[in-house]
């Protein structure tokens, strides 16, 4: 998730950079608040009859693995901010591979061929779009966190 700075005043930003904690805590700020929007927005199904663990745990059980433990991507938003005082907010290892699944959805399937030769059609996931969703409502917020950090560390 991007966020273009643009709105922030010159002379912030300017004074941020001076001070790389104080940029940093500023980024942080922020970053924190989109993780805690991005996670309120992250859809959450825990109908049964939309998962496939059972057949995950089936063919664990056949081949004597361990069950894993499946993460939902409500649960594993992550923060990270980097040296060079940018920050990335998204989901962790084991839920990042499905999100563009749910976010932007999926095309009807092939289908399958019953026993008496008649194709059947997936029906496809539709697309949510909760991260372009969460970028948009808090694009406006972030730029006044961050101003309001930066104001409160020079003391303005």
């Amino acid at each position: 998730m991007e966020v273009d700075m643009g709105g922030i005043d010159d002379a912030l930003k300017n004074m941020a950079r001076q001070n790389v904690k104080v940029n940093r805590k500023a980024v942080r700020t922020a970053a924190k608040y989109v993780a805690e929007k991005l996670e309120e927005n992250t859809p959450y199904e825990d109908e049964s009859k939309y998962r496939s663990w059972n057949e995950q745990f089936k063919f664990e059980n056949e081949n004597g693995q361990d069950h894993k433990e499946f993460k939902h991507m409500k649960e594993d938003v992550h923060v990270s901010v980097g040296q060079d005082g940018e920050a990335t907010v998204g989901y962790g290892h084991d839920t990042y591979w499905r999100v563009h699944f749910v976010e932007t959805g999926t095309m009807r399937t092939g289908g399958m061929v019953d026993k008496s030769g008649r194709r059947h059609w997936g029906a496809g996931i539709e697309g949510q779009h909760f991260v372009e969703r969460t970028t948009q409502e808090t694009q406006d917020a972030v730029f006044g966190l961050m101003a309001k950090e930066i104001k409160k560390a020079f003391g303005l």
